[in-house]
């Protein structure tokens, strides 16, 4: 994904989120409504509300399975952080079987939102590669700088 087609997405899932208001509300009035129900797992596991948070990052997934991967990876970094070794397996090995290229794209991005200036950004893109690929080495020490420089 191009940097410039990531920050228009960033910028359209966080006005959508405004219009519809609380995303648990949202995904009442709409089910289908992916970055709803996306929102709603990051501020659960924000909130250290993992099982929740990969429930609603799976219901993301099947609102919308053109998107499938990204929300995948999310819940497979979820599901890593909470300890749950086996279902980080399975959903890293769901992103890689439905886009290959995947976590290289978000390692790039990442790699760009760094020289740009962007800690906060490539380190949520990096963290996001490393979620699909935890043994990329480059990933890793990427990631440790973008979170030094945050």
């Amino acid at each position: 994904m191009p940097l410039a087609a990531f920050k228009l997405c960033c910028n359209f899932c966080e006005r959508a989120i405004e219009r519809r208001g609380n995303p648990v509300r949202a995904t009442e009035l709409d089910p289908t409504f992916k970055w709803a129900h996306f929102e709603l797992g990051r501020l659960r596991r924000s909130a250290g509300r993992n099982v929740e948070a990969i429930e609603s990052f799976m219901a993301a997934a099947t609102a919308d399975p053109s998107d499938a991967p990204l929300f995948y990876a999310w819940a497979a970094r979820v599901g890593e952080e909470r300890g749950d070794r086996a279902l980080a397996a399975r959903l890293r090995a769901r992103v890689r079987l439905l886009d290959a290229g995947f976590a290289q794209r978000h390692k790039d991005v990442g790699k760009k939102l760094l020289e740009e200036g962007d800690p906060r950004a490539a380190a949520e893109m990096l963290s996001l590669a490393l979620a699909v690929d935890h043994h990329d080495g480059e990933a890793r020490e990427l990631l440790s700088k973008a979170r030094a420089s945050s």
